[in-house]
This record gives structure tokens, C-alpha cells and sequence, in this order.
């Protein structure tokens, strides 16, 4: 399981990470994906966020990243 990162896709019962934070900030990953906080737990449940460069994903359940190599 792994948790979001603070702010970014956590929930009350699920609070993120900062150390999450600290990584996003240093290496600018294109993708972040995270489970842990089921679309259940909120009415504000969102799938896809962005964070400065990085898109935030939350893979609660399963997601499909499509991308062209």
C-alpha cells in the first residue's frame, strides 16, 4: 500500500506523506501514483491531480497510463 503524498490525493483517514513531497520536489518524476485512499472514503475523490510537472495519480482500483514509447 502506498500512501499519497501530503496534500496531494490524501484524505483525513489517509494523510499523505511528506517525505512524498520532498521526493516530487527534488526529482520531478513525470508520473506519481499512489493507492491507499479508495474513491469511498470522500466525495472530493479525484483521479488525477498535478503537482508542479509531475501528474498525480491515485490507482486506487486499477488505471491504465497509455503512453507512446
Amino acid at each position: 500500500r502506498l500512501a499519497a503524498a501530503r496534500g496531494l490525493g490524501d484524505v483525513y483517514k489517509r494523510q499523505g506523506f511528506d517525505a512524498f513531497v520532498d521526493i516530487l520536489d527534488e526529482y520531478q518524476p513525470k508520473y506519481f501514483i499512489h493507492g491507499h485512499v479508495h474513491k469511498s472514503y470522500s466525495n472530493g475523490f479525484k483521479r488525477e491531480d498535478k503537482y508542479k510537472t509531475t501528474v498525480v495519480i491515485n490507482g486506487y482500483d486499477r488505471y491504465i497510463i497509455d503512453v507512446d514509447i
